[in-house]
C-alpha cells in the first residue's frame, strides 16, 4: 500500500473523480445532505431532515454502483460499464479471480497484523483468541514464540483468521475466549469501551469491559434525543458499528448511569487503520 500525501488530490485523479459521482449522482440527492458548501445547501435544514441509519445508506450505495452506475453510459469507456465487463470476460480477454465463497472474500478484504503465538492463544487489542487448531498449529512451528500473520475484520472481533505459517494459503478461524462481550463487536466500538472502562475502573480485564459496554448503551440510549450533528453522528456509528459479517443483536437496556467521565470525549471521529489486501486460496 502507498499512501498518498494529504492535499494531493491529483496523486488519486480517478478514485477523486468517483467520489465526486457519488456526491452529485447519490449523497446529495438524500435527504439530510450537507451538499458540496453552504451556498448550495442555503436555507436547507440538514439535521432536520436527515432520516436514514447507516445501514441503510450502505443498501442505496451498493444498489447506486451495481444498478445504477453501472449501467449507465461511461464516456471514458465509451460503452455501459457492466456490458463491458460482460464482454471482456466472454471474449476471455479478462479472467477475474472470484473468491468461490464468502469467507474466501471476507479473509481477502480484512485487515493484516503480525502477533506471537502463545500457548495460550493470541493477545490481540487486549483481547485473547484462542482453539484447539490454534495449539496443533503452535505444535507444528519450527519457534516456541512464532510470529504469525493475523486477519482481522474491523466490524467484528468476535474471530481472527490465523495464517499457517507452513502453508501460507491456508487460513484458521480463533473465535475470542470471550463470545459474549465480542458477538458484533467492531474494533472502534471496542477501543471506547476499552478507553471509557479505564477512566472507571484500575483494571480493563473482561469483566469491566462487559460492565463498560452495558453503561455506555445506557448513556447512547439517553443521548440519541440530542440534536447536535456531530453528537449525532458518533452515536449512530456506536448504534450500527460493526458492518458485516455479522447482525449485531440489542444489547439490553439498562437504566442512565452517573459515571464521572463525559462518553462523548471518548468517541473519535477519526477513521481507522486502512484496509489492506492479502491472498487467499482459490
Amino acid at each position: 500500500m502507498v499512501r498518498s500525501p494529504v492535499v494531493t488530490p491529483e496523486f488519486k485523479a480517478a478514485i477523486e473523480r468517483h467520489f465526486r459521482t457519488l456526491s452529485s449522482g447519490l449523497f446529495h440527492t438524500l435527504p439530510g445532505t450537507t451538499f458540496s458548501n453552504l451556498q448550495q445547501r442555503g436555507e436547507y435544514d440538514s439535521v432536520q431532515n436527515a432520516c436514514l441509519s447507516l445501514d441503510d445508506l450502505t443498501k442505496i450505495l451498493h444498489l447506486f454502483v451495481l444498478d445504477v452506475y453501472a449501467e449507465e453510459f461511461h464516456r471514458g469507456l465509451e460503452g455501459i460499464p457492466a456490458r463491458q465487463w460482460e464482454k471482456t470476460v466472454q471474449d476471455c480477454l479478462f479472467s477475474p479471480r472470484l473468491p468461490t465463497e464468502p469467507q474466501e472474500l471476507l479473509i481477502l478484504l480484512s485487515r493484516v497484523e503480525w502477533r506471537t503465538l502463545h500457548h495460550y492463544g493470541i493477545d490481540f487489542e487486549h483481547l485473547r483468541y484462542n482453539c484447539p487448531e490454534l495449539g496443533a498449529l503452535r505444535a507444528r512451528c519450527p519457534t516456541k514464540h512464532q510470529r504469525v500473520k493475523i486477519k482481522y475484520h474491523p466490524g467484528d472481533l468476535h474471530c481472527l483468521h490465523v495464517q499457517d505459517p507452513l502453508q501460507p494459503s491456508r487460513y484458521i478461524e480463533v473465535p475470542a475466549n470471550d463470545p459474549e462481550y465480542t458477538n458484533g463487536l467492531s474494533l472502534w466500538k471496542h477501543r471506547v469501551i476499552r478507553n471509557f472502562a479505564r477512566s472507571q475502573w484500575d483494571r480493563t480485564d473482561s469483566a469491566a469491559l462487559g460492565q463498560a459496554k452495558m453503561q455506555i448503551q445506557g448513556i447512547v440510549q439517553v443521548a440519541r434525543v440530542r440534536k447536535k450533528a456531530a453528537t449525532r453522528t458518533r452515536l449512530a456509528r456506536w448504534q450500527t458499528s460493526g458492518d458485516p459479517p455479522s447482525q449485531l443483536n440489542p444489547m439490553p437496556t439498562v437504566d442512565k448511569p452517573a459515571p464521572s467521565t463525559n462518553l462523548l470525549s471518548l468517541l473519535p471521529s477519526g477513521n481507522d487503520e486502512d484496509w489492506e489486501i492479502g491472498i487467499v486460496p482459490t
